[in-house]
């Protein structure tokens, strides 16, 4: 447990918060974690690797699921704002001329119109 008390850095926060507000995953994860728990609380070093490791791995699956979902999102909005789809994302490099610096902006720009 030691080894662990390090890690929540900025980057595993973010990852949280994005789990989180989904409600099916943050269930899913609320039992995992309680698994974990009950392994170590027992003393049950196999049971609790196991645990450990699939939660771990869907973890990591669920948040390429949502980087990939972003990424399709990333060229939609390039392709509504001008069809530049090979342009770079935001936050690499200049920032692009556009009506919408970000989703938020661009929701909002689509609901006035």
């Amino acid at each position: 447990m030691r080894a662990l008390s390090g890690m929540p850095s900025a980057g595993v926060l973010h990852d949280r918060e994005k789990l989180q507000a989904r409600p099916e995953i943050d269930e899913v994860l609320l039992q995992q974690h309680r698994a974990n728990f009950g392994a170590i609380t027992a003393r049950d070093a196999p049971a609790a690797g196991c645990s450990a490791e699939a939660h771990m791995t869907y973890t990591q699956h669920v948040l390429s699921e949502s980087g990939a979902a972003e990424a399709r999102l990333e060229i939609s909005i390039r392709r509504i704002e001008g069809g530049n789809v090979t342009a770079r994302p935001r936050g690499h490099g200049a920032p692009r001329q556009t009506q919408a610096t970000d989703r938020s902006t661009y929701r909002d720009a689509r609901r006035q119109n």
